[in-house]
Formats: C-alpha cells, sequence, structure tokens
C-alpha cells in the first residue's frame, strides 16, 4: 500500500526536526525529491479526472427555461433604438443583442427611456459635425454604464430627477 502524500511530508518533517546525525542532507533532498515526485503524478491523476469530467459534462445539454419577458421594457427598448436609428442613420444597431442589453441595464438601474433618448440626441448635436468625435455617436459608448450617466448629468434639469441630479454612477459601483 502506497504512503499518503500527507504521510510522507510529517515523515520528511519529522526526520528533519530530529536532526539526527545519521541523517544526511543528500537524503533529506532525496525525500523531497520524491515527495515533489508524488505531488506531481497526484497532480497528474487529478487532471485526468478533470479532463474526463470535462468530456463528460461536454456532453450534456440543458433543457432552456422559458425566460420572463418583460414587454414594457422591451418596448422602451425598442423606442430608444428606433430613436437611435432615426438620428443617425446607422441601421446595424437595431439587430445587435449588446445593445439591447446595454439599453436594458440602463433602464433597469434607474434610467428612462426619455433620458436615453436625450442622450442619443445630444451627443449627437455636439458630435455629429466633427468627423473625429462622430464615431462615438454609438451605443456601445452612448449606454456604457459610466458613460451614460455621466452624459445624463450633461442634460437639461427637466430631465433629471427630483434631486436635479442625473443618477451618476461611477464604473466602480
Amino acid at each position: 500500500m502506497a504512503i499518503s502524500l500527507e504521510q510522507q511530508a510529517l515523515d520528511i518533517r519529522a526526520k528533519m526536526q530530529s536532526c539526527h546525525e545519521d541523517y544526511t542532507d543528500d537524503e533529506i533532498i532525496a525525500d523531497i525529491e520524491c515527495l515533489a515526485t508524488a505531488i506531481a503524478h497526484r497532480e497528474f491523476e487529478l487532471a485526468g479526472v478533470a479532463d474526463r469530467v470535462r468530456r463528460a459534462v461536454a456532453g450534456f445539454t440543458a433543457v432552456p427555461r422559458e425566460k420572463k419577458v418583460d414587454e414594457a421594457l422591451e418596448d422602451k427598448i425598442d423606442q430608444v433604438l428606433v430613436e437611435f436609428f432615426q438620428t443617425t442613420g446607422k441601421r446595424k444597431v437595431l439587430e445587435a443583442a449588446n445593445h439591447r442589453g446595454n439599453i436594458r441595464a440602463r433602464l433597469k438601474e434607474g434610467g428612462t427611456a426619455e433620458q436615453a433618448i436625450a442622450v442619443i440626441r445630444a451627443k449627437h448635436d455636439e458630435w455629429w459635425a466633427d468627423p473625429s468625435m462622430r464615431k462615438y455617436v454609438r451605443p456601445e459608448t452612448l449606454f456604457n454604464k459610466t458613460n451614460f450617466w455621466k452624459y445624463v448629468d450633461e442634460l437639461d434639469p427637466a430631465l433629471k430627477d427630483d434631486h436635479g441630479i442625473g443618477h451618476y454612477r461611477d464604473a466602480s459601483e
């Protein structure tokens, strides 16, 4: 029967602690090398087990659950994307799922469709005439968590909340 790695480590430790004169440095080194080899072998065995588990799980497919769709939220997202298309003429944004995800996240954080539309219009008016800035009139810039709340803060006070702020949230939140 093989001695466990823990037992081997304890044996080496006991030998080193006892400091017997007959236990040479070469013997200590040999025991440590033996232990290192055993550890490496054990890690190899564990990696093999992990590979077998990965292969077994790879063939497994979960049955997707039906997602509940918040129709009102999706309508607001559609409204924002249509406004973006009408303002910029960029057609691809209507199809991109990640744009919908960014807008959905900002609305769930407390933003409104009106704020999102105001941000689109404000940044379009500010940046569209400048060819170096025009490229930033895009959903991934406008609805990025940090950027969106900064842009809302720049809006007309009527579009801010009851406390006069646009809900700015730092990226570290």
